[in-house]
């Protein structure tokens, strides 16, 4: 493994080579059916209401073809309402309850 140090004293050429061999390994890693992290992570639900809190990390990949990027964490609320899932994006918050029925109040 590099270290940060090896990393900024690495030349453009040697950084691109770099690259090319991480991508040529994860493109073998997909071949072999190694899942690729997308999506979504839950790290915490709640029962609350008529549905669930969760508490997630949101997986980003960028079209450029760069590594994946976790973002968060964020709750959502999902429910259903007459026989369909719904989900209700809060954001990230201390008081998800709070902001959950403010938002609904709204509706």
């Amino acid at each position: 493994m590099l270290t940060d140090s090896k990393l900024r004293r690495a030349t453009r050429d040697d950084l691109t080579a770099l690259r090319s061999r991480i991508f040529g390994e994860l493109a073998r890693r997909d071949a072999e059916g190694e899942p690729e992290v997308t999506g979504s992570m839950v790290v915490e639900t709640r029962p609350y209401a008529d549905g669930l809190l969760l508490l997630e990390h949101r997986v980003f990949t960028p079209k450029t073809g760069g590594p994946p990027k976790i973002r968060g964490p964020y709750w959502t609320f999902r429910y259903q309402d007459k026989g369909i899932r719904k989900s209700l994006y809060i954001g990230i918050s201390d008081d998800p309850e709070s902001v959950l029925e403010e938002k609904r109040s709204r509706r």
